[in-house]
């Protein structure tokens, strides 16, 4: 069992990409990069096979970067998973999670750490909140959730808490079983444009903005699916 992991250094820098595999094992805290300082010249990559681990995060705790973070879950559980860092800006966010892959809290960007470009989801996994953009943190650009599986209780386009997106929301739904789907955020309001398209699945209730959070403006297109109810 492992109480903190790191993939970059403690406070030194890191020449090249980061690659952090997890196949197994309990681990509380897992960072891709760095931990109080340090810089990171290459891009960083998370690949989870297995394994139990408490919070995942996709950049640094407290050591700001420019890297592009991309998350892999390929199996195991996760209870919160970040794309950025704790308190660690990162530019760039990728995440794939395959189906079969338990997640109790999603977020797209970081907790207290902004993410200077773009975030892009793709999911197949049973979440049961799953935030497209950070907790507490600035979006620098545009952000794109799809949804390709799994069962997913409440999903949300933009932020959880606070923090303001500069570019605009997608949400793709392409298949799965959504109790609560909003195109904004939970209680972080702000004037971007979110576009859902529910081209199949699942959709109990669709909220084209945030559960308390506003929105500039919502453009919603249904192709195909079952939806109960669309606000």
């Amino acid at each position: 069992n492992v109480e903190t992991l790191y993939g970059g250094a403690n406070k030194a820098d890191v020449t090249g990409n980061i690659t952090l595999n997890i196949n197994n094992g309990i681990i509380t805290n897992a960072f891709g990069g760095n931990n109080l300082e340090g810089n990171v010249s290459g891009n960083v990559f998370v690949n989870v096979l297995g394994g139990e681990i408490s919070y995942l995060y996709g950049a640094g705790n407290k050591a700001p970067d420019d890297y592009i973070s991309t998350l892999n879950i390929l199996n195991g559980k996760v209870d919160n998973l970040f794309g950025g860092g704790l308190e660690a800006s990162v530019q760039e966010v990728n995440i794939k999670t395959n189906a079969g892959v338990i997640i109790k809290n999603l977020f797209g960007g970081g907790d207290a750490g902004n993410t200077t470009g773009n975030i892009i989801i793709d999911t197949s996994a049973n979440i049961e909140n799953l935030y497209s953009g950070a907790n507490q943190a600035n979006v620098g650009g545009n952000i794109s959730l799809t949804i390709n599986g799994g069962t997913v209780g409440n999903a949300f386009g933009g932020n959880n808490v606070s923090g303001i997106i500069n570019g605009n929301v997608d949400v793709v739904i392409n298949s799965g079983t959504i109790s609560n789907l909003y195109g904004a955020g939970n209680q972080a309001s702000d004037d971007y444009k979110t576009t859902i398209k529910i081209n199949n699945g699942n959709v109990s209730e669709l909220y084209g903005g945030g559960l308390e959070a506003s929105v500039g403006s919502t453009e919603i297109v249904v192709v195909n699916g079952i939806i109960g109810s669309i606000y």
